[in-house]
């Protein structure tokens, strides 16, 4: 019979009764999680709008010791069925809501991460990758913004987008570590105070700075930096 669970709001078989447990204390519940991405894919729709969430997989053991909710059975395969499934739901609603949730990316200590582990290396993040690909298309992230030539004098770079510019003294903190043997390529927001490069060069007088869009927060910024110094041939970056 189908129980309650972790994660919230889903059903699926408990299984503890048919596996060796190497705690023969343990007090919690193992759920079938090939049963659970099956009674997910099998909900009927909705008459409002229904925002889908898949996880990789659950184990709060962690939090409760001998009392935790387990799902077993989790492989990166039933992972990327159920994140498909959801993927075709949500591509049926409107523009900006075709949404789905992840649960979650570093949750450790619930047994939910796409981060990389020593079982499965990178496939839950290719199994996202490989249902992902099918809903997006290239995105155009062309700039208005001609950086200069810039020229090369160490061989490490430090690319930082200095979004929060009051934050600069203690950036410049953490980077007297490396007793200036580096090219420093700061990204400033739009926004940025007057006289910002002045008191940034003050401490350190050839930074090359650049003011950028802050899309994807800091994402864009690095990229468009780090694509106009590649041609320099840093050893690090």
């Amino acid at each position: 019979m189908p129980r309650w669970s972790s994660p919230h709001q889903t059903h699926a078989k408990r299984i503890d009764h048919q596996l060796t447990l190497l705690n023969p204390a343990f007090e919690g519940c193992v759920y079938d999680y090939a049963d659970l991405v099956f009674t997910q894919l099998a909900k009927p729709a909705t008459e409002y709008t229904r925002y889908r969430t898949v996880s990789p997989g659950w184990d709060n053991d962690a939090r409760k010791p001998g009392r935790g909710h387990t799902f077993a059975n989790v492989t990166p395969g039933r992972y990327q069925q159920w994140l498909a499934g959801a993927a075709r739901e949500a591509d049926l609603l409107p523009g900006d809501q075709k949404l789905v949730f992840i649960n979650a990316w570093n949750e450790w200590a619930e047994g939910a991460y796409l981060e990389p582990d020593r079982r499965y290396g990178y496939a839950y993040l290719e199994a996202t990758k490989q249902v992902v690909k099918h809903y997006t298309k290239p995105a155009n992230f062309a700039l208005d913004t001609e950086l200069p030539q810039w020229q090369k004098c160490h061989e490490t770079a430090v690319i930082l987008h200095l979004y929060h510019t009051e934050l600069w003294d203690e950036m410049a903190t953490h980077l007297a570590h490396l007793e200036g043997q580096y090219d420093l390529y700061i990204s400033l927001p739009e926004h940025a105070p007057e006289g910002t490069v002045e008191r940034i060069q003050q401490t350190v007088p050839d930074a090359r700075c650049a003011t950028l869009p802050n899309k994807g927060r800091d994402v864009l910024p690095f990229l468009t930096m780090l694509s106009a110094i590649r041609p320099l041939g840093y050893g690090q970056v």
